[in-house]
């Protein structure tokens, strides 16, 4: 079991397309065999399943991973298991990823970028919209709302 701890600024989405990543680089690229790589991220097994052209960087990699495996006459299955159920391998691995002090470093999508430059944003804004005690419109409308 390995455990890996992420920039602060990977969602979590990333860190789900990561540790299915990470499973499939452990594949013995010289012994084709039949794997099963389990997971509760149903949003990253759709990102595989419907790939475009602004595909997620790690979604990307795993998806050339695998197509260099399934090339080389390996049988590759990914399966989705639910999350919190009491399933003993997942609950494990959930343990392990809340546990692990080893950094991965890997570059921050700029998805991910972006969304922690809004959060900051928006966050600067609110508190600047806050001290407008004055202002008619804070009475009606004291919190600013976002989309993210």
């Amino acid at each position: 079991m390995h455990g890996y701890r992420l920039d602060t600024s990977c969602s979590i989405f990333t860190a789900e397309a990561v540790a299915i990543y990470r499973a499939i680089q452990l594949i013995d690229s010289n012994m084709p065999r039949k794997y099963c790589i389990y997971t509760d991220s149903m949003s990253v097994l759709e990102a595989l399943e419907n790939y475009d052209d602004r595909c997620h960087p790690v979604v990307c990699k795993i998806l050339d991973i695998t197509s260099r495996l399934y090339s080389k006459g390996f049988d590759i299955v990914f399966c989705w298991l639910p999350s919190h159920v009491g399933i003993i391998g997942n609950e494990q691995a959930d343990s392990a990823a809340k546990s692990a002090t080893t950094h991965l470093p890997l570059a921050v999508p700029l998805s991910d970028m972006k969304r922690v430059i809004m959060h900051h944003i928006f966050k600067i804004w609110q508190e600047s919209w806050s001290q407008q005690l004055d202002n008619k419109l804070h009475s009606v409308k004291p919190v600013i709302e976002h989309g993210l």
